[in-house]
């Protein structure tokens, strides 16, 4: 049940290439990323993992949007600070959510009122890209690996975000090949799609899960064996499948200059459609990545 409970607690937080500049919002300096431009700006920023909403007028006006919390609920104040500046357009806040999507469409729907030239095109979000390469070690804890012996891995991963370095959900194509081992003669070449959510999100340092969702294996391997006869039997096996495991497992990124992340991970610890075949999970592997 363990394992169970802490899968859906991943799960649970699955719920959801921007400029970034400084400001001086009422004496706080800022580092605020442009989500929509226009005649009225939508700027955010996240602090103690937090998002904090801003606008910005065509004077360079810049006002934070508000929704304090009280005993008597949420108070709501951006709805009136965005009736005040877009008085007159016919842009209702009153079912206006306080979340990135929502701000952003009343900022896009606003602005192509007010300017006949405005294009939402130009305002759309872009994907960010990370590449890395990493190389490791396994004991396939989901094949029979009777020696428990570890076999050598070496692999690559896209990974897509919105924006790396602020949002904590993420995908990523994985490339990895598993080695034959000493004593297990086993090797596969896998292409896995997966999801990682950050746990910690920080500047200089990131926790996050991996949830493998979907599997292509291509695998051989070897069987020696002793017949009825007490003939010794060898059986060169290759196959191909696909899979949707549910391979849970954690990784690290360590920040290293402007663009680059040193990475730590330990996946494979369970899966959810997949049988452990008795050995303590260890697959371990230390790359870099680098944003694109």
């Amino acid at each position: 049940m363990k394992k169970e409970a802490l899968l859906l607690f991943f799960l649970l937080c699955f719920t959801t290439n921007f400029a970034q500049k400084s400001y001086e919002v009422k004496n706080e300096n800022l580092t605020l990323t442009e989500e929509i431009s226009g005649a009225l700006d939508l700027l955010w920023t996240t602090t103690n993992n937090e998002y904090r909403y801003f606008v910005k007028t065509s004077d360079n006006n810049i006002s934070e949007l508000l929704n304090t919390k009280t005993d008597n609920g949420f108070q709501e104040e951006f709805k009136a600070t965005l009736a005040t500046l877009t008085e007159g357009s016919g842009v209702s806040v009153n079912n206006l959510k306080f979340t990135l999507f929502a701000l952003a469409e009343f900022f896009k729907e606003y602005n192509a009122i007010v300017d006949a030239t405005y294009s939402p095109e130009n305002s759309k979000r872009k994907l960010h890209y990370n590449l890395g390469v990493f190389a490791g070690a396994t004991n396939s804890p989901f094949v029979e690996n009777p020696e428990n012996s570890f076999a050598p891995t070496l692999g690559a991963e896209l990974e897509v975000s919105e924006n790396y370095d602020t949002s904590r959900h993420s995908g990523f194509l994985q490339l990895k090949q598993t080695f034959e081992a000493d004593k297990l003669d086993y090797q596969t070449f896998e292409i896995a799609l997966a999801y990682r959510f950050k746990f910690i999100n920080g500047s200089k340092f990131n926790l996050y899960g991996n949830l493998k969702l979907a599997t292509v294996n291509f695998s051989s391997s070897t069987e020696v064996y002793l017949n009825e006869n007490s003939e010794l039997i060898t059986n060169h096996k290759s196959e191909s499948s696909f899979d949707v495991p549910m391979i849970f497992g954690i990784g690290a990124d360590f920040k290293v200059g402007e663009k680059g992340y040193i990475t730590l991970g330990y996946n494979e610890l369970f899966a959810l459609f997949f049988d452990n075949q008795g050995n303590f999970p260890v697959n371990l592997n230390l790359g870099y990545k680098f944003k694109l």
